[in-house]
């Protein structure tokens, strides 16, 4: 008489290597997460400047920004300002 064992195989798969799988996912997840939250900052403040009826050019100036009293000024020309 012949058995047929159709269960779940667990020889080699043991808990730490789900770790070191889980852990690679948090990993990506928290790199794409990151990523996301510089997006959405860039699009909340061209939200607001809509909002306030100003032209949405948050970090899309590059270095020839007009608006000199523009709240968010410094913040956008960090990144591209070029030294004389």
């Amino acid at each position: 008489m012949q058995f047929l064992d159709n269960g779940p195989k667990t020889e080699g798969i043991g808990r730490h290597s789900e770790c070191g799988k889980n852990a690679e996912k948090s990993a990506d997840l928290k790199k794409a997460h990151d990523k996301k939250l510089i997006v959405d900052i860039t699009a909340m403040i061209r939200s607001v400047q809509r909002v306030e009826g100003n032209p949405d050019c948050f970090k899309k100036s590059r270095g020839t920004c007009k608006e000199l009293h523009c709240e968010w000024r410094a913040y956008c020309m960090e990144d591209s300002e070029t030294p004389e």
